[in-house]
C-alpha cells in the first residue's frame, strides 16, 4: 500500500497545538469540570509531581475521581527504575527506595484511594535489569470524546515538545480502549495491537506493541520521510540526534532537493553518558550531510528538545517515537497519530520553531 493510500485528507482545523506545559494546563482545565458520567485516561513514561503543573493535575484527577468520573493513570515502570536526574535507582531496580521515588509511590497512592485506576506498566522481572529495554513510550490522554496525541510526559513539562488534542470521538473510543487494555495487563506487548488503525476523518493512529527489533511507526517514518519530493520541505523533530537508517533517508531527501530542517537537542544538552553516545551519532551526521547543512540543522534553543514531528507539505505524524534504532533494539511501546493536512504541517513547524527561539 502507498503512503497516499495510508493518509488521507484530514480536516485539521479542530485540533489544538500544545508544548509540554500547555499540554499539561489543557488537561487541568477539563478534568476540572469532570464528574460522574465522564471518562479520563492518562498515560505517561515518567512522572514527578513534585513539578507544580503536574502536581495541579494529579490533584483534578483526583478531585474528579472523588466526583465520580472514570479516571486512569498509566505510569511506565521507568518512573521507578531510574531517576536521571538526581541519578538515583528506584524501587523496581534495587529492592529499597528513596525519598524521590517515595513521594511518587504516595501520589499514586492517594489517586487510587480517591477512586481512580493507577497502573505501572511494563514492570520488569527482575531487579537490576536494563531500565530502558521494555518500556512503554506510550504518551496520551482521552477526556470523553477528545484524544490527546503527542510526545510530553508529566515531567519536565518545560521542554520544546509537540502534542495533539483531536475532538474526534472515534480516535478517543480507540485510544481510551487501547488504554483500557494496557490497565488491564500492565504489560504493553499483551495489550497494544500493533499496527494502523484508519478513522472516518481520514486520520489515522500508529501504535508499536514494544516486540524487539520491530516498529511499525518506524517504517511509516521512513516511507513518509521517503515519500518528500523535490522543491518540498520536510521538518524532522526528535529528542536525540538523527542516527541510523532515519539519519540516510534524511540524506537522501536533501540529495533529492528536498529542504530539510531537522531539529534535535545537541549534544552539549546531555548528561555525560547520554553526551559521549549523541556526540558519535553527532559525527556520523558531519560526516552525512554537507557541511553547510550541518549548521541548519542545529537550531539555537535555550531548551532541551523534546517534540516527536515528521511534516511535508502534505502529511503529518506526530506522537512518542524518537524514530531512533536504540529504542526498537530495546522493545518500546510507542504511539503515533497520522494525517494528511498542509495547515497542520505548516502549524507545526511554526509551534516547534517559536519554542525554540
Amino acid at each position: 500500500m502507498s503512503l497516499s493510500e495510508m493518509i488521507n485528507q484530514t480536516n485539521s482545523q479542530d485540533i489544538v497545538l500544545h508544548d509540554g506545559l500547555s499540554y499539561v494546563d489543557a488537561l487541568t482545565q477539563s478534568i476540572a469540570e469532570k464528574s460522574h458520567g465522564d471518562r479520563i485516561a492518562v498515560a505517561t513514561m515518567s512522572l514527578e509531581p513534585t513539578e507544580e503543573p503536574v502536581n495541579q493535575l494529579l490533584n483534578a484527577m483526583e478531585q474528579a475521581a472523588q466526583r465520580g468520573a472514570e479516571v486512569s493513570l498509566l505510569v511506565d515502570g521507568y518512573a521507578f527504575l531510574v531517576d536521571s536526574e538526581s541519578h538515583q535507582f528506584g524501587p523496581l531496580f534495587v529492592p529499597f527506595t528513596t525519598s524521590i521515588f517515595t513521594h511518587r509511590r504516595k501520589t499514586l497512592a492517594c489517586l487510587a484511594k480517591a477512586g481512580a485506576h493507577v497502573t505501572v506498566t511494563n514492570k520488569p522481572s527482575r531487579y537490576a535489569s536494563n531500565p530502558f529495554a521494555g518500556r512503554s513510550h506510550i504518551k496520551g490522554s482521552v477526556i470523553n470524546d477528545t484524544a490527546y496525541i503527542g510526545g510530553p510526559n508529566l515531567h519536565n513539562v518545560d521542554r520544546v515538545d509537540a502534542a495533539l488534542e483531536i475532538p474526534n470521538a472515534e480516535l478517543a473510543d480507540f485510544v481510551f480502549a487501547s488504554l483500557k487494555r494496557l490497565e488491564k495487563t500492565g504489560d504493553a506487548r499483551t495489550a497494544v495491537q500493533e499496527g494502523q488503525t484508519y478513522f472516518a476523518d481520514g486520520s489515522s493512529l500508529l501504535l508499536d506493541s514494544g516486540e524487539r527489533q520491530k516498529s511499525y511507526i518506524q517504517s511509516f517514518a521512513r516511507r513518509l520521510i521517503a515519500s518528500a519530493q523535490e522543491d518540498d520541505w520536510l521538518l524532522f523533530t526528535t529528542q536525540f540526534v538523527p542516527r541510523g537508517q532515519i539519519l540516510q533517508d534524511l540524506a537522501a531527501a536533501h540529495e533529492r532537493g528536498v529542504d530539510v530542517q531537522a531539529i534535535f537537542t545537541p549534544p552539549s544538552g546531555k548528561n555525560a553518558v547520554m553526551s559521549a553516545s549523541e556526540r558519535f551519532a553527532f559525527h556520523r551526521l558531519r560526516k552525512t550531510f554537507p557541511k553547510g547543512l550541518v549548521k541548519k540543522l542545529i537550531l539555537p534553543s535555550t531548551k532541551p528538545v523534546h517534540a516527536k514531528v515528521i511534516a511535508t507539505p502534505r502529511n503529518v505524524l506526530v506522537g512518542s517515537h524518537n524514530f531512533d534504532p536504540r529504542g526498537i533494539q530495546f522493545g518500546t511501546a510507542e504511539i503515533a497519530y497520522a494525517c494528511s493536512s498542509t495547515e497542520l504541517g505548516q502549524k507545526l513547524g511554526e509551534h516547534i520553531l517559536r519554542q525554540c527561539s
